[in-house]
């Protein structure tokens, strides 16, 4: 499994400095944010990982899980897409491909249930956003993205994602929330290649990935959900940083990435707020 981490962005809401480095080199609980996500990867099964540096580079440090950098020169003016699409022209088509974002953990746990999904194009999602965008944010819905997912399969009860990436204007809009975790295997891996090479640069320049996911929706590509519930954090803001460390110290937190998430939950429960 190849994984292709997207750390070239500056992080300017985090407020680093250069000196400091990108996101990923943040401490958290007496490591750096990186090493955690390279151990998780790595449990998950990663046997080949390709960083995508842009910001601050020289000040991320070799390390033996990291099989290759790509340097993205215009990491200032352009989104995740681009740095992906940048990766991509410089490595060759992988059977199974794993996109990560940098500035996200996870447990182990949730790479391997994203790997066994049946569908050629999957991302993990958490049932349970709620509880922990009720801790980061005043307003859970000032940062929240819809989503939401349709059943195609009643027997297995595999779902599908049929909307991501607009604003949200109630809880009831929201199933889950993406945890910065896509899969491509097989034909998947070639749909990524050339929706990307079809974008003009201007779209390209300015592509997230919730906007990348739509478009490919839109072309008919069936995005299989892994649907969970908490085990992961992600890092934007100072105020981010201090609830993890905090939260790290209490048992029994929900969000915790180095506690099993727990897959099945049902959505009411997890909107109840089991944090």
């Amino acid at each position: 499994m190849r994984v292709i981490i997207l750390a070239a962005g500056r992080g300017q809401r985090l407020g680093l400095s250069l000196k400091s480095g990108p996101k990923c080199m943040t401490p958290l609980c007496g490591r750096l944010w990186l090493d955690w996500q390279l151990d998780a990867l790595q449990a998950g099964g990663a046997t080949e990982i390709v960083l995508v540096t842009g910001y601050a580079d020289a000040l991320i440090p070799d390390r033996r899980l990291i099989t290759r950098r790509v340097h993205h020169l215009d990491w200032a003016q352009t989104g995740p897409g681009a740095s992906l699409y940048r990766a991509l022209c410089q490595l060759d088509i992988a059977d199974e491909l794993v996109v990560a974002y940098a500035d996200c953990l996870w447990h182990p746990e949730w790479i391997v249930q994203l790997r066994a999904a049946r569908e050629s194009i999957a991302i993990s999602i958490d049932s349970d956003w709620l509880s922990l965008w009720s801790e980061r944010f005043a307003d859970p819905l000032s940062d929240a993205e819809s989503l939401k997912l349709a059943t195609f399969d009643t027997q297995s009860g595999r779902q599908q994602l049929v909307e991501i990436g607009a604003r949200a204007r109630a809880v009831e809009a929201i199933e889950g929330q993406f945890m910065g975790l896509l899969r491509f295997a097989g034909g998947g891996c070639s749909s990524l290649r050339e929706a990307l090479a079809e974008l003009s640069p201007a779209i390209l320049e300015s592509l997230d990935m919730t906007a990348l996911l739509s478009r490919l929706i839109d072309q008919g590509e069936c995005i299989g959900a892994v649907t969970g519930a908490g085990s992961w954090i992600e890092l934007d803001h100072a105020t981010d940083l201090a609830l993890y460390e905090r939260r790290a110290k209490q048992s029994e937190w929900s969000h915790d990435w180095r506690r099993s998430p727990r897959f099945g939950a049902s959505r009411e429960l997890a909107q109840a707020g089991t944090g």
